[in-house]
């Protein structure tokens, strides 16, 4: 139906936007049917919610019960977790050509009959091979796959489970790949498409995000170069993952142009000393730049 349609039978027409512009206008109180659009035909973008009016001041929103859970378990891992922060710079060139190549074999192979769709994920996403190669790097570092039990010591893991931030409209919730040490990458892919979908569903169980070793998240797809994520309380580290950027870099004597990646590793001072967390993240950041080693 037109927009002089919808107005003729008095319903008011949709609103044109991006995806990062109505989740921002959600979280920032803004009606997206105020905001003049200036995208192409009109589309509303994040820059034009940035620049509109937003809820009327003084308004008070209700804590959601997921709100209040994050907020409670953030002030806690403030207060409780002494965090120090290492970066590292991985070079994933051959990441990204290996990623294209299988996610183009897989889909010119169609599933055998009756083989659910779960276990042949239409693509292997960058995040299945941080997963990977944190569940490697976890099963060589037994300390940092560790937990602080106050007042008593330290505990080691029996399993190496890997959790991954999945944003929602109202918060965050944080699945969790059990025993991604003895997956391969394919069924690590398939686990965690399983488990995002099951997220914004809003259909996980509790059991499937409790009992995370370490959180691996993603802001590098809002074009943010590198943060510094915070600890989930009970874990020991925490991965954040900036854009993959390409840069001008010196390689093999000549000049290239490199697609890079932020590395920024959050860890617990009481558990892991920094030396151990540089090796540690310098470990991932080597599976990620010799990505055939995450496939075998």
């Amino acid at each position: 139906m037109s927009a002089e349609a919808s107005a003729k039978a008095g319903v008011a027409p949709a609103v044109r936007a991006t995806p990062v512009a109505r989740k921002m206008a959600e979280r920032m109180g803004v009606d997206l049917a105020a905001v003049p659009g200036g995208g192409a035909a009109g589309k509303v973008t994040k820059e034009d919610v940035l620049r509109a009016p937003t809820a009327a001041p003084g308004k008070l929103i209700p804590l959601s019960p997921m709100r209040r859970i994050i907020a409670e378990r953030m002030l806690e891992s403030k207060r409780t977790v002494p965090c120090y922060y290492l970066e590292m710079d991985a070079d994933v060139t051959d990441l990204v050509l290996l990623r294209n190549e299988m996610n183009a074999q897989a889909a010119a192979v169609p599933p055998p009959p009756g083989e659910p769709s779960l276990r042949r994920p239409d693509k292997i996403t960058f995040n299945d091979f941080v997963l990977k190669a944190c569940g490697m790097a976890l099963k060589a570092f037994p300390i940092v796959n560790s937990r602080w039990v106050e007042g008593v010591g330290i505990q080691r893991r029996g399993e190496v489970n890997v959790g991954f931030a999945v944003a929602l409209d109202d918060g965050l919730l944080v699945p969790v790949v059990r025993n991604v040490d003895r997956r391969s990458l394919r069924e690590t892919s398939a686990a965690s498409a399983d488990l995002t979908e099951r997220a914004r569903a809003k259909k996980l169980t509790p059991a499937e995000f409790q009992g995370g070793c370490m959180t691996v998240t993603n802001l590098g797809m809002y074009g943010v170069r590198s943060f510094i994520p915070v600890v989930n309380p009970g874990e020991a580290t925490i991965l954040g993952l900036g854009a993959i950027q390409d840069r001008v870099m010196f390689w093999r004597g000549g000049i290239e142009v490199r697609k890079m990646m932020a590395l920024t590793l959050a860890a617990d001072h009481r558990l892991i000393d920094g030396a151990v967390g540089a090796q540690f993240l310098e470990m991932i950041k080597d599976l990620l730049e010799a990505p055939q080693r995450l496939t075998e």
